[in-house]
């Protein structure tokens, strides 16, 4: 779709949400009474503790993590660090000693 259809499309659909929360529509269509307000509240007040309950369990499962994390980093940050080596001993006798060859050019 091209842009300026889609505006088109989501202006009427904000005039449509607007007339049916101020009650505009009610008076176009007799008999029609929606109470939108008591009804947002009612499904508000449904989905609101659900979310908090979903939201806490999130964080805590992301804390648990972040504390299994920061015992593992404790852990090897911990550990005795690698002594540097000494230097070794000039070459013994019983190394072998290999001839320099000269390639032939």
């Amino acid at each position: 779709m091209k842009a300026v259809i889609k505006l088109v499309i989501g202006i009427i659909i904000a005039l449509i949400g607007i007339a049916l929360y101020t009650g505009f529509v009610n008076s176009l269509v007799p008999g029609l009474t929606i109470r939108w307000w008591y009804n947002f509240l009612l499904v508000a007040s449904g989905v609101v503790p659900l979310l908090l309950i979903i939201g806490g369990a999130f964080v805590i499962w992301l804390e648990i993590d972040e504390i299994k994390t920061s015992r593992q980093f404790s852990k090897t940050t911990s550990a005795p660090k690698p002594q540097p080596q000494q230097a070794k001993p000039a070459a013994t006798t019983t190394q072998l000693i290999q001839p320099k060859v000269e390639e032939k050019k």
